[in-house]
């Protein structure tokens, strides 16, 4: 790492002062990218401006329609937060999926946001649920602020101050991790709202997209056989050792169909029991729909891979995430006779 001048900025005001006195300022949040490419001499700013305990930048706030995460919010504050599970839940969702629990107390939204990086989980909730973007300067849409591979509309000296989520209808998100960085091979965001719905991709291509086809075939019909239909484009996807274009078109098309399927479900709740996989396999209305478990013992570490068999199939958990306090999300494969394997996935 060069050597560099350090400031914590005490407010908005403030950060931009002393961005203004270097000849090659960065702001710094979470530092999850600026850290690392200074370490290894990838960038070398004059002066490194942390606005991470600005206290106008930290908190989320919820008013009729709208979620607003301040942009130095942690995405560990954004998964565990009550409001944002309420409101979105699929946004919940997402921060708890990023990275894992040292980058998620690090972590920001808005440093995320400032990054885009293309396989980053954050740009598919902005595009697909239309949010705006809040700097010290203006108020972004969110389709005019990701413009290309690691580039927004960020000027020089910007600094991303909150952002402003319409809560949607319904919405949910999921994503094909790359294992040691846990970034998006492909990850898909669905949004539906009374005006339509609203497909984001990331991972896939070197910025994060909307998919027009998707969203066309959703707006129509949102089943699962409509989002099937729509053949999903390779030429100008990514490619690399991970993933050919082809497979990450093949994932985003899984996905979409998967979140439709998961979004489409009626919420079936299973009491807490010793048996919870025993009863969801036996339960008449088990295949196709959601399962809810109220059971703070039920963790991902007790739950993942159990197999359980009932008087009418098994049922295998292949995914489980915490909604709220004691409230468990289960995603079950179920296995009865003449009827083939289906998810129930709680988001």
């Amino acid at each position: 790492m060069y050597e560099t001048n350090y400031h914590r900025a005490s407010s908005i005001d403030d950060a931009v002062a002393q961005f203004a006195k270097g000849t090659d300022s960065r702001f710094l949040s979470g530092g999850q990218t600026l850290l690392p490419v200074m370490k290894q001499r990838l960038a070398a700013p004059s002066d490194v401006i942390d606005v991470a305990k600005i206290k106008d930048m930290i908190g989320i706030d919820v008013s009729g329609d709208t979620v607003t995460i301040r942009a130095a919010t942690t995405h560990y504050d954004v998964a565990q937060s009550d409001a944002v599970q309420k409101a979105i839940p699929a946004l919940a969702h997402l921060a708890s999926m990023i990275g894992d629990p040292a980058v998620r107390h690090r972590g920001t939204i808005g440093g995320s946001l400032a990054n885009n990086d293309p396989a980053a989980d954050y740009p598919a909730a902005v595009l697909a649920l239309g949010a705006v973007v809040k700097t010290n300067k203006r108020s972004i849409p969110a389709e005019d602020f990701f413009k290309g591979l690691f580039t927004t509309a960020l000027e020089d000296g910007e600094i991303i101050t909150a952002v402003r989520f319409p809560v949607p209808r319904r919405a949910a998100y999921m994503k094909f991790k790359q294992p040691a960085s846990r970034f998006s091979l492909v990850g898909v965001f669905v949004a539906q709202f009374d005006a339509g719905v609203r497909v984001a991709v990331t991972g896939a291509s070197s910025c994060v997209f909307r998919h027009a086809g998707l969203e066309a075939a959703l707006s129509g019909s949102f089943t699962p056989q409509a989002a099937a239909a729509v053949v999903i484009d390779a030429s100008g996807l990514n490619a690399d050792l991970h993933a050919s274009a082809a497979y990450r078109a093949h994932l985003a098309g899984v996905w979409c169909r998967r979140l439709v399927q998961r979004l489409a479900a009626r919420v079936i709740q299973v009491p807490p029991q010793a048996q919870v996989g025993a009863a969801v396999a036996d339960h008449p209305d088990a295949v196709g729909h959601r399962i809810e478990v109220d059971d703070r013992a039920w963790t991902q570490r007790h739950l993942l891979g159990q197999h359980a068999a009932g008087r009418r199939g098994a049922a295998r958990v292949v995914d489980c995430h915490e909604l709220s306090a004691g409230r468990q999300a289960i995603e079950f494969a179920i296995r009865r006779p003449h009827v083939d394997t289906d998810h129930l996935v709680g988001a």
